[in-house]
């Protein structure tokens, strides 16, 4: 006991020799490990560099205890301090990976990512402190005083009453014959990826849980939750000589499990876009952006099917709503939240690597647009915001860590998901180096030159305003007025076709450009494309109204900047927006129209504003009704019904195509050929969805849609045969004599026919 009385040093983490002892140690073994693990077989040597592990981590441990009878052990700080000790043999583990990848077991790797990931949190969080940013995890303590007791508002439990039959209604929807349509490319989710996924974190493999370049995890992490209640290999379809045979059981009975999470969690949703919304607005728009978003037949469309857009809409409109109201009130958790959608729109979809290059030009635009920046100096406002920008960035790296389990043991899928992803390829190290200009400028240059710029263009913020607003109205009533017109200057269905084809050689790079505007403009309700036009005419009028804030003005205009933004990119990468590629766009339209409907209510008393809004809703469920359940394959009232929005639809018609072909006598003997491979899920005989046959095939029925005959042409001059005639399938896209029809939507370009062998025979005769 003496002995212990001698010791003078209250814990190891205040003796820098320990500190140091401790981390050559690990370092030295980490080493040694190393060695054995890329010149030799794993053998006894790394069980004792385990044993050796357990030891030093037992000793820490054990004199962590040691100290002053009075003193308690600080075990936050001991903690932090032993991942700072790890931090160079983790170091070392994962660049010894990176040369040798096959050298390093996952175990190895995932516990010196963990360290390096932790230590980056340590390092962020003293940094923030340096900073004086403040406390990202705790909230400061307020002032109970009665003044601010006073301010805190009841619920309005009508605005909840709304918002919770506007998300009945979506379910309700929603779940009308949920598992009884097949959507194009959702098989490789259900039957492939997502239990790929699952099936690789079980079983330790996580270096394989990246399992598409989307990458789509959170589509595995939330649709994955019906793997519990139905195993999606008992209804994969069983391909012989390019015939498609079902196997036993319904293939509804894996639909809905798999499906209802994703509609779910999209439902749920609403009540984090009223919570944004209702702070940066206020409840009334809050509540009518809701009301548009989760009455629009599209979202309600996507949000049915397992496939990253139906989850990528959600999350970058939510990051985006973040990162406007830590503009709006510079909240720490603003920031933390922004950084945590962008971490799992990356997760979904590497398109929103658009959102880092969005925020950053932000920056800039709003120092000039906001007037609450005053006469505050370029360099000190950049300074500042370029702390913030790093906060979202670092959240969302975390959060792309932490539910992505191949970066557990490889960092550099981190890389792969950003700078290096798709959407990056090109353009990566022309934003970098703006970026380090940027900040050369504010620190070194000290804002002499951006200063400059930003000093005219202040003076003439209103003017830039207002020609951008006119031009984006602009390129709306042209895009309108030229679908009206019998798309007389411009084909946006051509054009849109194939949006990775036709869009490379455009004959007009204006009408290239405006065809992204067509599904907007036609993707939306009338009444909501009436009101959005509202919002962004009234930043003309502003000066008239004091119902035009600044911030209102401000957040249109970002919105609007967004969506421009957007199309350009598209444009830029020679990809053409459907309403597919596009799905992020159609919330933030809702919301601008929301200011707009907001804005005319706003003159009416409370009574009439009710009144109002629930004969709106009963507009939108109408429409929702009319198209039930093609909900995606939605078209506004006002689009002509020669022309079809959704050019490259998600599989619908092919549930009802089925049945009517089971209905047949003698159904299970037929063999049917068709360019909508979903038939095939729900027809009892057998089926054929490749290109080419043998020729010497007997097809008795031939199924065809609108949505696959460009498809179809462009791959097939293939001929089925029957007997001694030969039917040439693109042709028959062109007939009528059809035994069964199908229009989508009431539309009768959007079509689904099907052909007998008699009947096409009989029309050859």
């Amino acid at each position: 006991m003496n002995v212990f009385k001698k010791i003078t040093f209250r814990s190891p983490i205040v003796n820098k020799n320990i500190f140091f002892l401790f981390s050559f140690l690990f370092l030295a073994n980490s080493a040694y490990y190393a060695y054995h693990a890329v010149f030799t077989p794993f053998v006894q040597q790394v069980v004792n560099c385990r044993l050796i592990y357990l030891f030093l981590i037992a000793a820490f441990i054990l004199l962590s205890f040691i100290g002053n009878k009075n003193e308690k052990t600080n075990w936050k700080k001991t903690l932090e301090i032993f991942i700072l000790i790890l931090l160079p043999s983790a170091i070392l583990i994962a660049f010894g990976y990176f040369f040798h990848p096959g050298s390093f077991k996952n175990n190895s790797r995932f516990f010196a990512n963990l360290i390096i990931v932790a230590s980056s949190l340590i390092f962020f969080l003293k940094l923030s402190e340096y900073w004086k940013m403040g406390s990202f995890f705790f909230k400061a303590r307020k002032d109970k005083t009665p003044e601010k007791s006073k301010d805190k508002k009841k619920p309005d439990f009508l605005m909840i009453f709304i918002l919770a039959l506007v998300i009945i209604a979506n379910l309700s929807f929603g779940s009308y014959h949920l598992s009884k349509f097949a959507a194009v490319d959702e098989p490789l989710w259900t039957f492939e990826r997502i239990p790929k996924f699952w099936n690789n974190v079980l079983d330790g493999e996580w270096q394989k849980t990246m399992i598409s370049d989307k990458p789509g995890i959170t589509v595995a992490l939330i649709s994955g939750i019906g793997t519990l209640w139905t195993n999606p290999k008992e209804y994969k379809l069983i391909e012989q000589e390019e015939e498609i045979k079902v196997q036993a059981g319904e293939i509804e009975k894996m639909n809905f499990p798999m499906r209802f999470p994703v509609l779910l969690f999209s439902a749920l949703a609403l009540i984090v876009f009223y919570y944004l919304l209702s702070k940066l607005f206020n409840s009334n728009i809050a509540l009518l952006s809701v009301l548009f978003i989760g009455l629009s037949p599209i979202l309600l469309g996507i949000s049915r099917i397992i496939n990253p857009d139906s989850l990528f809409w959600i999350f970058s409109s939510l990051s985006l709503l973040s990162f406007f109201l830590s503009i709006k009130n510079p909240k720490n958790s603003y920031l933390v939240l922004c950084g945590i959608f962008l971490g799992l729109s990356l997760l979904t979809k590497y398109v929103a690597n658009i959102l880092f290059v969005f925020y950053f030009g932000l920056i800039f635009i709003d120092f000039f647009l906001n007037d609450k920046h005053g006469n505050r100096e370029w360099k000190d406002y950049f300074q500042e915001m370029i702390k913030k920008y790093l906060v979202i960035i670092y959240f969302s790296i975390l959060t792309f860590f932490i539910l992505l389990p191949a970066a557990w043991v490889n960092l550099g899928r981190i890389a792969q998901g950003t700078v290096l992803s798709e959407a990056f390829t090109a353009s990566w190290k022309m934003f970098l180096i703006f970026i380090l200009f940027a900040i050369f400028e504010a620190w070194i240059l000290k804002g002499k030159i951006f200063g400059f710029i930003f000093s005219f263009l202040s003076k003439n913020k209103k003017i830039i305003l207002k020609i951008f607003c006119f031009i984006f109205l602009v390129s709306i009533i042209v895009a309108a007025l030229n679908t009206l017109f019998d798309m007389q200057w411009f084909n946006f269905e051509s054009i849109l076709a194939s949006p990775k084809s036709n869009i490379l050689n455009p004959k007009s790079v204006t009408g290239a450009f405006l065809a992204n505007f067509y599904p907007l403009v036609f993707g939306i309700h009338p009444l909501a494309l009436l009101f959005s036009v509202i919002a962004i005419a009234g930043i003309f009028f502003s000066s008239k109204n004091k119902y035009w804030s600044d911030d209102k003005k401000n957040w249109i205009a970002y919105l609007s900047l967004f969506i421009f933004f957007y199309y350009t990119a598209s444009f830029l990468s020679k990809v053409g927006a459907t309403v597919r590629y596009q799905i992020v766009i159609y919330p933030l339209i809702f919301i601008i129209a929301a200011v707009g409907m907001d804005f005319v209510l706003n003159r009416f008393k409370k009574t009439t504003k009710i009144i109002s809004i629930a004969i709106i809703a009963l507009f939108l469920i109408v429409s929702m009704e009319n198209i039930r359940p093609f909900y995606f394959s939605y078209a506004s009232e006002i689009l002509p019904k020669k022309y079809i929005l959704n050019l490259k639809d998600m599989g619908d018609g092919s549930y009802e195509a089925a049945q009517y072909l089971n209905s047949l006598s003698d159904a299970e003997n037929l063999i049917v050929w068709t360019d909508k491979r979903g038939v095939c899920y729900f027809f009892k005989g057998g089926c054929f969805g490749a290109f080419e046959l043998n020729k010497g095939r007997m097809i008795d029925y031939f199924v065809v849609s609108a949505g696959r005959e460009i498809r179809t042409a462009r791959h097939i001059p293939y001929k089925g045969r029957h007997n001694d005639f030969e039917v040439q399938v693109d042709k028959i896209y062109e007939l009528d004599n059809y035994d069964y029809r199908l229009d989508i939507g009431g539309r009768p370009n959007n079509y689904i026919k099907i052909f007998s062998y008699e009947r096409l025979a009989g029309e050859k005769n």
